[in-house]
């Protein structure tokens, strides 16, 4: 990722200006997180107005997850305690899918029982209104 700001911006005629490939990378950064705000915000909005908060918990608790991973990561880097390896990272990722996924199963199998229970519920309280009225 880091070098892909650089390749579009010309750092010779930046550098006299004192603005280093460090600056670039924070301006970056910060509007990439400015744009993700923004193109989040309607979505978390759309989930907490249908009251699904499963989903807002399984996002936030992935992210932080992932955050965590991604630390180790570093943290062995850095410090050189281990391999740093981003399969690790990968394996992590592929973990909150395959949870997500059965997350997903799980709650519209629920909602598909429900369902069924309210339409027979329904169908029950509508065959005893025709027959007390008979």
């Amino acid at each position: 990722m880091r070098d892909i700001p650089m390749m579009i911006i010309d750092m010779g005629k930046l550098y006299p200006l004192g603005v280093t490939e460090s600056h670039i990378q924070l301006a970056v950064s910060f509007l990439a997180i400015i744009i993700f705000y923004y193109c989040l915000r309607p979505m978390i909005r759309w989930l907490m107005y249908l009251e699904w908060n499963k989903v807002i918990t399984y996002v936030v608790g992935s992210l932080f997850l992932l955050c965590v991973f991604a630390l180790v990561e570093l943290y062995q880097g850095v410090y050189e305690t281990g391999n740093m390896s981003f399969t690790d990272l990968a394996n992590a990722l592929s973990g909150i899918v395959v949870f997500g996924f059965f997350l997903f199963i799980i709650h519209s199998i629920s909602s598909l029982v429900q369902h069924i229970k309210v339409k027979n519920k329904k169908n029950t309280q509508q065959r005893q209104m025709k027959t007390q009225k008979t």
